[in-house]
């Protein structure tokens, strides 16, 4: 099973990463042309796997490329916010809130596991730190099913703070 994983990681690599800024394209269409466009998920994904494959084999290259992602994603995908009277801080960018929690997923592996620099969420001031915005973008089911799977959403990204608030990290990620 981890020499499948190790291809697959190295396959997308190799046809994937957009070596201008280190984040991921989207997808290879059947014509075998690259769509070009990059969302919160593809790197984030990536993020997850390099973490998880340097924890399964000690691999220091698949965290070297995990954290070089990790840089990519909070380059492209976060920004400067100032509350009224406060301080700037960085936090994720407006858009898909469902590529957004694939990105942070894979941010939480990479920060649970190593000493590196926490990309994942740039912690706020106490007066700030339980607050989520309700600016993002959430998807339009037209569904009646639409609050529960919004709502899903919002409890993977509380199980995702609430296991870094037990390693000794206790703000929470804020969306703008």
């Amino acid at each position: 099973m981890f020499r499948n994983c190790s291809k697959k990681f190295t396959w997308t690599k190799e046809h994937l990463l957009d070596p201008e800024d280190g984040l991921y394209f989207d997808n290879i269409g059947l014509d075998g042309k690259i769509g070009r466009a990059k969302f919160a998920y593809n790197s984030g994904q990536m993020v997850q796997a390099g973490a998880l494959l340097y924890k399964a084999t000690g691999d220091e290259s698949y965290l070297k490329d995990a954290q070089r992602t990790a840089a990519a994603c909070y380059d492209r995908f976060f920004g400067e916010f100032t509350p009224e009277g406060g301080e700037t801080f960085r936090i994720i960018n407006k858009g898909n809130v469902w590529f957004s929690a694939v990105m942070v997923r894979g941010l939480a592996e990479l920060y649970a596991g190593t000493t590196f620099p926490i990309y994942l969420l740039p912690f706020l001031p106490q007066p700030y730190s339980y607050r989520i915005s309700c600016s993002m973008t959430m998807p339009d089911w037209n569904c009646i099913s639409s609050f529960s799977l919004d709502s899903t959403l919002m409890v993977e990204i509380s199980r995702l703070t609430r296991s870094l608030s037990n390693s000794g990290i206790w703000q929470v990620l804020v969306l703008k």
